[in-house]
């Protein structure tokens, strides 16, 4: 007999170090399917059998079967099989689920921008230009977005693509730091970045000399992970995303992006912390039904990548 089973969701004090909830809200309804890559977008129910209850509460080892011993391209594969079938949520639901899954628990009606950090009232979103910002209180520069930490032009940049609405590297950011960021490269870079046409200094940094963007130390690790997450995710068929160890210039929009060597010293100068591994069982619960590998398992990267 199956039955449906949620873990508990632990919580955690504080906006910058994680954001679970007191009192979650309503989980809402399942979304809707989209079948857009073949065998891969399916419905998942989120039920365990008996037998498999303690293995998923005590161990997630058993998540990912028997990846003891692989090494490089062989448990790139493995990882691949395990996590590439998820439910996929559509465009609009983004919203809902990035109100949830990056909320700050300390006000809770606030989400945590991903590279200024600030806690923003999850109300003050980009709501296009014609809504009148000044009524409600904050403005369009301010407001807050949906950033693909994998620019969507670098491989999927069809709405209906599934990973254009994955949730393992989507986050709430400042809708004018998102598109400072564009579709640049991670990498060192120089010049701070100043928000706000040029009067805010921010923790960020830009480059002149390349395409490149340098988010705050507190995040690298996080961003780093995700974009581990996204090459092995969509390691083909339909499309195929790599990590290249230069900085992809602007004119290129090939599913690549940079730089491998700066996220790998990201990863393990800023290891994972709570915060993340909550944020990876919420989506893989309430939402998707896979889970970031490189959360779980932070040595799969130099097993991969080394």
């Amino acid at each position: 007999m199956r039955h449906a089973y949620f873990l508990l969701i632990f919580v955690l004090l504080g906006c910058t170090v994680v954001k679970p909830l007191n009192n979650p809200p309503t989980s809402p309804a399942a979304p809707e399917i989209v079948q857009n890559e073949p065998n891969e977008a399916i419905e998942v129910e989120l039920e365990v059998s008996e037998s498999q209850e303690d293995s998923l509460i005590f161990a997630w080892g058993d998540y990912y079967g028997a990846y003891q011993g692989l090494r490089g391209k062989a448990l790139k594969r493995h990882l691949h099989g395990i996590i590439r079938n998820h439910r996929v949520i559509s465009y609009q639901q983004v919203w809902e689920a990035l109100e949830f899954t990056d909320q700050c628990d300390s006000i809770q009606d606030n989400v945590v921008l991903i590279y200024t950090k600030r806690s923003q009232s999850k109300s003050q979103r980009d709501r296009g230009t014609s809504f009148n910002y000044a009524a409600n209180g904050y403005t369009l520069i301010d407001s807050w977005n949906r950033e693909h930490i994998w620019p969507k032009s670098h491989g999927f940049p069809n709405e209906r693509d599934t990973a254009y609405t994955d949730l393992h590297h989507l986050k709430p950011a400042d809708r004018s730091v998102n598109s400072a960021r564009n579709t640049r490269s991670f990498g060192v870079a120089k010049e701070i970045y100043f928000d706000n046409g040029g009067t805010i200094p921010t923790s960020c940094k830009t480059s002149r000399s390349d395409y490149s963007w340098e988010p705050s130390d507190a995040v690298k690790g996080d961003i780093a992970r995700m974009m581990f997450y996204m090459v092995v995710r969509y390691e083909g068929p339909a499309y195929d995303l790599e990590l290249v160890d230069y900085v992809v210039p602007n004119n290129n929009k090939l599913p690549i992006l940079g730089k491998l060597s700066t996220l790998l010293e990201w990863h393990r100068n800023d290891p994972v912390d709570s915060r993340e591994r909550n944020r990876n069982a919420l989506i893989f619960e309430r939402y998707q039904g896979n889970r970031n590998p490189f959360i779980d398992h932070p040595e799969f990267v130099d097993l991969i990548w080394n």
